[in-house]
This record gives structure tokens, C-alpha cells and sequence, in this order.
């Protein structure tokens, strides 16, 4: 049998029926009531195979698997039925519980058979192993259920549970958060180099204090963007910059590196210092290199 994952509402631990049952019996029906919902399919419903399914459930216990079934069924934790001779169980409220994956495959295995709740003439009400039959879609609460039923709020993925209140009706569209307003654009617009650019008078008075010669810079500025096609969104601003890196590198008369020139200057840094570390070691031979 092919597992699946499953998920299990904290309320489920303190389910006193169930844990009452387990007592009277003295069978491990919680281990065995948790651990069908992997072994059953979407629907609820898996095949009545005890001997397989308590190697899957129960592996390392030596006890009938088929007994705490039945004790399960006589408290409708668990459904059992027949079609077309071949016998199946159903965990009426496992849908209430999970919000399976849309990637798993229909139910295989046929629905209990439509008829009013009730008993065969081989089970009397009450008794272990019998086979009331329930509609397919009856997810009606049972004993030992009620404490935790419906959604929670425990996830949103695979295997999780669907969200909800405690309850099984669906959110009115107006508790949706509304829609988020987009986000405005903070960038300004940028525009090409216009022709009427000129230094201010601004400008000019912060040359004259870095000592920056602005009628060669200014040409040298007009040179760089134009070549390079520059978009700012504020060409005065730009000017103002381009002075100040003059006079903090010192460079009056130049423009800046491009990418090329930077990386060409660290690889003619790197071959210099490859070359300063062959003549170290031609001049300085270590003592392993020297004459015997």
C-alpha cells in the first residue's frame, strides 16, 4: 500500500472517546486510527486488508489488527462495507481534516452504498465489525469527532489543512483583503545631453574653490556623456560631480576609466607583481635550492 501524506489537528490528542476506547479495549485503536488516513485515498476510503495494513500501521505489534478495526467501527471512528463481496472501510471525516494535493489521483475504490445508516444481519448495532452504510458524501459529525471537526489553520500546503474559522462554510468574498494599489515609480525621468548645457555661475564659483580649470573640464565632461550616450535625470547636478571628482583625484584635463581600462590596469598589476615574485625567488633561493 502507497502512503500519503496527512495532517493532524493538536484537538485530536485530547479526543476522550478515542482514548476511552483504547482503555476498554486495551487495543492501540489511536496509533491505528491516526495511522489509516495515510492508506486512505482522498475520499476516505481504503481497502479492509488487516494483515496488510497493520504492517504498514502497526509493523512491531503482536496483536490482531482486525480487532481494533472492528473496535473502531463499533464507534463509527471508522466505516466498514461491502461491494461486490469485497469488504473496504471509510473514514467518514477525513475530508474535513486535510486540503489534499490536486496533484492526487480520484478515488479507485467504490463509495459505500446510498442506503440509510444501519446494520446487516450478521452485526447486530453495537457490536464489533459492523457495517453500517452511510451515503458517500456523509461527513456528518460522529462520536469522538466532534471536539475536531472542521478547517484549521494550520497551513496552506500539500497535505495541509484548509483554511477556515472551525467551521465548514466558505468565507464571504467580502472578508478578502482588498487588492493592493501598484506601486509608484520613484525613478525620474532621464533624458539625453541637452545642447544648451552650460556651466552656472554656481558651477563656475565651485571650480574656482577646488581649483578645478572648468574650461577644460567642461569640454572634457561634454566629450565623455556624448560618447557614451548618458541619460541623467539631472545634467547640472552631473556637471557639479564631475567637478568634485576632479579635484578629489586630481585629474584636471582627463576623463574617467571606462571598465576597460580598469580591468587592463589590474591585469597590468597582477603581471608585476608575478614578475617581482620570479625575481624574488631567482635572487633567493630557498635552502632546498641550494648547492650540496
Amino acid at each position: 500500500m502507497r502512503g500519503r501524506i496527512r495532517t493532524f489537528k493538536p484537538e485530536l490528542f485530547k479526543d476522550e472517546e478515542l482514548w476511552d476506547l483504547g482503555v476498554e479495549t486495551g487495543l492501540p485503536v489511536f496509533q491505528a486510527f491516526t495511522g489509516l488516513w495515510p492508506y486512505c485515498d482522498r475520499e476516505g476510503r481504503f481497502e479492509w486488508r488487516p494483515r496488510a495494513l497493520k504492517t504498514d500501521v502497526l509493523p512491531y505489534w503482536n496483536g490482531d489488527f482486525e480487532a481494533v478495526l472492528n473496535a473502531l467501527a463499533s464507534r463509527a471512528f471508522i466505516v466498514r462495507y461491502t461491494v461486490d463481496g469485497r469488504e473496504y472501510g471509510h473514514v467518514r471525516t477525513l475530508k474535513r481534516h486535510q486540503r489534499f494535493d490536486h496533484r492526487e489521483v480520484p478515488s479507485e475504490i467504490p463509495a459505500p452504498p446510498a442506503t440509510p445508516p444501519g446494520t446487516d444481519a450478521q452485526h447486530p448495532p453495537g457490536t464489533p465489525g459492523q457495517t453500517e452504510t452511510v451515503p458517500a458524501n456523509d461527513v456528518a459529525p460522529s462520536p469522538g469527532h466532534a471536539r475536531v471537526e472542521g478547517k484549521g489553520m494550520e497551513g496552506k500546503g500539500i497535505g495541509m489543512e484548509g483554511k477556515g474559522s472551525g467551521d465548514d462554510t466558505e468565507r464571504p468574498a467580502a472578508d478578502a483583503a482588498p487588492p493592493k494599489p501598484p506601486k509608484r515609480s520613484k525613478s525620474k525621468s532621464r533624458t539625453a545631453l541637452p545642447e544648451a548645457l552650460a556651466p552656472s555661475a554656481g558651477d563656475e564659483s565651485l571650480a574656482t574653490e577646488l581649483r578645478v580649470d572648468l574650461a577644460v573640464e567642461f569640454p572634457k565632461f561634454l566629450d565623455h556623456h556624448l560618447a557614451h550616450g548618458s541619460l541623467m535625470a539631472d545634467w547640472p547636478a552631473a556637471l557639479r560631480k564631475w567637478i568634485r571628482n576632479a579635484h578629489e583625484w586630481g585629474r584636471s584635463g582627463s576623463v574617467p576609466r571606462s571598465p576597460d581600462d580598469r580591468v587592463r590596469r589590474q591585469a597590468d598589476r597582477i603581471a608585476m607583481l608575478r614578475r617581482q615574485e620570479a625575481n624574488e625567488t631567482r635572487h633567493n633561493p630557498g635552502p632546498e635550492a641550494a648547492p650540496q
